[in-house]
């Protein structure tokens, strides 16, 4: 029997190799779906989240365009057969029945080794996209990678590195802000900030008490922010109520308005920076400026000034280097005088440290160094005030004696992107004698040549035909970014130049900043030598290495000095800062050390915060001097605070003890009102200072203007959304005011999980002291899944249907939304609102096969493919 059968197998072997050489002739015959496989695409060396279905046949890879065109960025057309390449100039085509394909003007012929037909759809060969493109396929079989290269960068890799460039090189001074809605109303109801604070305080046998109040209000007045700060207390004036007023507004929007105005202030102003002639703009009158970030002062300085309430602290770093800490004045701001800016963009960001536990960061960015404006521009800082008056100066102690008008401007414009002309007027009080005005005017120029700023300034004094010359230059030196700069004053006797309670008649600075190389730690050195008009003479060094190690920020500096402007001779101090959050707890550190002439500490002070939750606060802190060059003890003091947010406010206890054998103790309240915009109620908020940030208040409702409940809100920044109530109202508030602000709409969290935000991303401007309503619509919406067959017998069975256009049509015919059926046909539409849709399956660029339905829950499955 063994025999026979074996005989019987050798007679079917023919015709065994007879239907497997069959098979292999006709492709239609052969079940590809198992040989149909997904690959990661890595696109010129970057790897992407995007997969390519490769279809594997007799050892040859074949790709569909479609997919070739969704991996590279390449734009294909509706036919699928045509399309462009990053730009429409450079078009291509493939028209397999003529048997022929091109790009950007070449022609090429595709033979029947090029192609696969399978289902309708055509999978091409890596030869052949790299005869028509010239893009490289490379199938990693082991790893699942599809490996796609060109010696030109493809549209994928070209948009990515826009987007990139673009964020590294966005001038200050075009900072687009098209893209995000700005709140233009001209009136809004204010806010208000209240803070009223005791004191009690015992020092050896004397004992007395005192009493502040501050009530800061911020709104909308004729389209300009209205800042208003009232502020009385009982050891000056006797609790008579003192006042500043200023309006001002930064406009953002492109194009600019006709006089180019970025920056306007009136009132009470107080400017970040001056001019050639005078270090600071302050008191009452008006500034404008086309200007948004810009360092304007000769000397390379910004004073960065702003409120500040009892019990908040204040840290400033430059760009992520530790500088210096402030608490509030007498007037309730905290003020960083005379910071050096270095070449190029600086980026100052301001920690604050409230009472009962908040923190709040404000940013801002100033450039030095390059044009501020580009060819054919103008561009101009212009500022009139009286210096050291207020609007209402009728319980002012300290006010100037002098009504003289100062006056401050200066003009830029671009002759072409590598040169710069200026001019300037100034008219100021002399510092020694107010009731004289002193007039200054200034002509100069800038070159920028391979990024490196040269400019020089005459400077001309009006009352004695005096001379002055400023030249500096800024720029990279590899190893560190420079600024140097020679200022010869003569006899202008400027504002500028009175320093020490002297003029001076030269000076020259040196400032290097940079990175160590391997270790990434930042470090800035300076070298200052100024001379005086009666021989006196002041030179400095300063070093410093702001290391910043997991989270812990450092600085240590080193200043050397020799004044004879008051005989001190040489000195030298050590200065050590650290600041660290460890989530809940804040600690501060500072110490100087003086090394020269004598060898001995000088101050030192330390400071721990520790948050319970958001609404508790605790801080322990203390502080030594060191006054052994007196009569007196070294000085160390003790303190203690607490806070707690309630519900009617927050209040706050500080108290404190010193080895002088004095005590104290504070205690102050406060709390913050606004008007809901949707309703006829005032809200409280005791976390945050209104008057002073951005806010929104977002109402969500749904297609019948019902409001809708429990939808989160989140902007950038914020660790936990805000969550609409029965009202469908949550109000975010804390938030930066004149920057780009993102919100995201959580819309999972609501119980009606149909219900869809019609927008889930939100970009917003924010102004000061008001609360921007913003409606968030919602619409019950559902997606849509589905599946096509082939009508053909010849094509019936296991077949390949990848890659088939389906779309959602009104019926009017308007496309909703579309997308590609995967490798067995199957589709699902994005979410669309209920209603009434065609759903199309388009084929070689026309209608294969359509169905109408009716859209009314979550999920709609179609119950019978569509047969194209």
């Amino acid at each position: 029997m063994k025999p026979t059968l074996f005989f019987k197998f050798l007679r079917l072997l023919p015709i065994c190799f007879f239907l497997i050489s069959i098979c292999r002739l006709y492709p239609g015959a052969q079940d590809f779906y198992d040989d149909l496989t997904v690959f990661e695409a890595v696109i010129q060396g970057s790897y992407t989240d995007d997969y390519v279905y490769v279809l594997m046949f007799d050892g040859e890879f074949y790709v569909s365009p479609q997919q070739i065109a969704q991996a590279t960025g390449i734009t294909i057309s509706s036919d699928e057969r045509s399309g462009y390449w990053g730009n429409t100039s450079k078009k291509f085509y493939i028209d397999v029945q003529n048997g022929t394909a091109g790009f950007n003007g070449k022609h090429i012929k595709i033979d029947g080794r090029d192609f696969m037909e399978y289902g309708g759809q055509f999978f091409f060969t890596a030869d052949f996209y790299q005869k028509l493109f010239l893009i490289h396929l490379d199938f990693d079989q082991r790893n699942l990678l599809i490996k796609i290269d060109s010696d030109e960068s493809l549209p994928r890799i070209q948009a990515s590195d826009m987007r990139k460039n673009s964020a590294k090189n966005a001038a200050q001074s075009y900072d687009s802000f098209n893209e995000y809605s700005f709140d233009k109303r001209l009136f809004a109801w204010p806010v208000l900030d209240f803070t009223l604070s005791k004191n009690w305080n015992k020092s050896g046998d004397h004992y007395s008490q005192s009493d502040s109040y501050a009530i800061d209000a911020g709104m909308l007045l004729l389209g300009m922010d209205a800042d208003f700060h009232i502020f009385g207390n009982s050891y000056v004036n006797d609790r008579s109520p003192r006042m500043r007023a200023t309006l001002s507004r930064i406009f953002l929007q492109e194009p600019g308005n006709f006089i180019n105005l970025r920056n306007f202030q009136a009132g009470d102003i107080l400017g970040t920076s001056g001019g050639f002639f005078t270090a600071s703009t302050n008191g009452r009158g008006a500034q404008a400026s086309s200007f948004k970030d810009f360092v304007t002062s000769a000397d390379k300085t910004i004073t960065l000034s702003g409120p500040l309430p009892e019990g908040w602290d204040a840290e400033l770093y430059l760009n992520n280097q530790l500088i210096s800490f402030r608490q509030p004045s007498f007037a309730g701001r905290y003020e960083f005088a005379n910071i050096p800016v270095i070449y190029g963009l600086n980026n100052f960001k301001i920690v604050f440290y409230g009472p009962t536990g908040e923190i709040r960061f404000e940013e801002q960015r100033y450039y030095s160094g390059r044009s501020p404006v580009k060819a054919g521009e103008l561009g101009y800082n212009i500022s009139a005030y009286q210096q050291g008056r207020y609007l209402l100066e009728s319980n002012e102690p300290f006010v100037n004696d002098s009504s003289a008008l100062s006056f401050d401007s200066i003009g830029y414009y671009g002759i072409d992107d590598y040169i710069t002309v200026m001019s300037g007027f100034t008219s100021l009080p002399d510092v020694e004698d107010s009731g004289i005005l002193r007039q200054y005017g200034m002509l100069g120029g800038q070159l920028v040549l391979q990024g490196v700023s040269l400019q020089y300034n005459a400077q001309y004094g009006f009352e004695n035909d005096s001379i002055g010359h400023h030249f500096d230059a800024q720029g990279n030196i590899k190893v560190a970014d420079i600024m140097a700069r020679y200022e010869y004053y003569g006899d202008l006797k400027s504002p500028i130049s009175y320093q020490y309670n002297e003029y001076l008649k030269n000076l020259f600075e040196i400032r290097l900043s940079g990175i160590f190389p391997f270790i990434s730690i930042p470090w800035y050195l300076s070298f200052n030598d100024m001379d005086s008009h009666i021989g006196n003479n002041y030179k400095t060094i300063s070093a410093r290495l702001s290391p910043n190690f997991y989270g812990y920020f450092f600085s240590l500096e080193n200043l050397w000095e020799r004044n004879s402007f008051f005989g001190d001779g040489d000195t030298n101090t050590l200065v050590f800062n650290m600041a660290k959050m460890f989530g809940i707890i804040t600690t501060n550190l500072s110490a100087s050390y003086e090394t020269y002439p004598r060898l001995d500490w000088a101050e030192a002070s330390a400071r721990l915060d520790y948050r319970l939750d958001r609404n508790t606060f605790l801080s322990f802190g203390g502080y030594a001097t060191n006054r052994t060059y007196s009569s007196l003890d070294n000085l160390l003091a003790l303190r203690a605070s607490c806070g707690k947010i309630f519900f009617f406010g927050a209040l706050t206890l500080d108290t404190g003890v010193d080895s002088d054998n004095s005590l104290s103790a504070t205690i102050t309240y406060k709390i913050s009102f606004a008007k809901n915009p949707y309703k006829t109620a005032v809200f409280t908020d005791a976390k945050t200072q209104l008057s002073n940030s951005g806010a929104i208040a977002v109402k969500a409702v749904d297609e019948s203007s019902r409001p809708v409940k429990g939808i989160g809100v989140r902007a950038a920044g914020q660790l936990k959304p805000e969550i609409t109530n029965d009202d469908g109202i949550a109000i975010l508030t804390d938030m930066p005011t004149y920057a780009k602000t993102y919100l995201s709409v959580e819309n999972e969290i609501a119980e009606d999980i149909a219900l869809s935000a019609e927008k889930e991303k939100y970009k917003y401007v924010l102004r000061p002291g008001t609360i921007l309503p913003l409606e968030i619509p919602f619409t019950h919406k559902g997606e849509i899944e589905g599946q096509i067959k082939l009508k053909t017998a010849a094509t019936s069975g296991r077949k390949l249907l990848i890659g088939y256009l389906v779309q959602l049509r009104s019926t009017d015919g308007k496309i909703i939304t579309q997308t590609y059926t995967d490798s067995e046909g199957y589709f699902i539409l994005e979410p669309a609102p209920f209603g009434n849709y065609k759903v199309v399956v388009v084929k070689d660029g026309k209608d294969a096969a359509e169905a109408e339905i009716s859209l009314n829950d979550i999920i709609f499955a179609m119950q019978e493919p569509l047969a194209i």
